[in-house]
């Protein structure tokens, strides 16, 4: 069965839902469903990327250089 023969049965698109249809963000012992406030498809989560990109870009050089250092090791994926 694939990702979108789960989806069929009445679970929500999500990107955190795994192959073996748990929560992979949250520990829970099975999905939430619609009330789950994780619940992100994959068009919400590449427009919530770009916002982080736009945002990120638009702080001063130095706060994005400590910004880099502490969660991405020095680089800057934005």
């Amino acid at each position: 069965m694939n990702r979108n023969e789960f989806y069929s049965l009445d679970l929500p698109q999500c990107i955190y839902l795994s192959e073996n249809l748990k929560c992979s963000i949250l520990n829970v012992r099975k999905c939430r469903g619609v009330e789950c406030p994780f619940r992100c498809s994959d068009s919400e989560y590449k427009v919530s990327q770009q916002k982080w990109r736009e945002h990120l870009n638009t702080i001063s050089p130095e706060q994005q250089q400590k910004i880099s250092r502490a969660y991405y090791g020095g680089k800057k994926p934005w």
